[in-house]
């Protein structure tokens, strides 16, 4: 059975989420619930810090897509931070490292964000 763990802060302007386990099919309904609440916050950024999470599948991909999507509706930006080789791999796969700001530390994710 996949697991995922998830813990949500704020840093600033920023929401931090933080996902550890595998983000799949079966986990995807619970990333899926925080990621909303995250990107409705009053905070328009959003951080993805996926430094724990060993695996993603497509389903775990599009949960990352739509919430980018919510956060750009809102004037917001989305960076993913930490990632996993496993979970770099299916960015690239995908085409999307042109696409969504990566940073190698929840800090420099941060850091990118200051305000514009």
């Amino acid at each position: 059975m996949t697991t995922l763990e998830t813990e949500t802060r704020t840093a600033g302007q920023a929401t931090v989420v933080s996902l550890a386990g595998e983000l799949t099919i079966n986990t995807v309904q619970d990333a899926e619930a925080v990621l909303r609440a995250a990107a409705g916050h009053d905070r328009p950024d959003l951080v993805l810090d996926l430094g724990g999470l060993r695996f993603m599948d497509s389903m775990g991909l599009r949960a990352v897509l739509h919430a980018r999507r919510s956060v750009v509706a809102k004037d917001g930006r989305l960076v993913l931070a930490a990632l996993q080789p496993t979970v770099a791999r299916v960015l690239d796969l995908a085409g999307l490292r042109e696409h969504i700001t990566v940073c190698s530390t929840t800090d420099e994710a941060l850091k990118n964000l200051r305000p514009r």
